[in-house]
């Protein structure tokens, strides 16, 4: 089940799964709610749950209604327009052929 990082609180720099979810945002809430739904369909051991970060990759074929992150950091560096970021937030980028390997392994 593909699911984020903001199902955990953000309260430390790297979670793991052994941390209690805190979901940060109604985001975050609704992936903790499917997760539980695909654990009450499948048998515990036979799923997983990716909660992976920043996903990057090609741009899709279709367009986006907001641009993907990698995207958007490489047009505003591109740009030289002045720029923010968060500076108390640790992403793992997470390339997109990787999540799909343990899908189709």
């Amino acid at each position: 089940h593909l699911s984020t990082d903001q199902v955990y609180g953000g309260s430390k720099a790297f979670s793991t799964e052994d941390d209690a979810a805190a979901p940060v945002n109604e985001y975050g809430r609704q992936k903790l709610e499917s997760e539980a739904l695909v654990a009450e369909v499948w048998p515990e051991g036979r799923w997983l749950a990716l909660r992976s970060s920043i996903i990057y990759g090609a741009m899709p074929p279709a367009p986006l209604a907001k641009t993907p992150f990698v995207q958007f950091v490489d047009r505003l560096l591109g740009s030289g327009d002045p720029g923010s970021f968060f500076t108390d937030e640790w992403r793992c980028p997470v390339y997109v052929v990787d999540p799909g390997s343990f899908f189709t392994d």
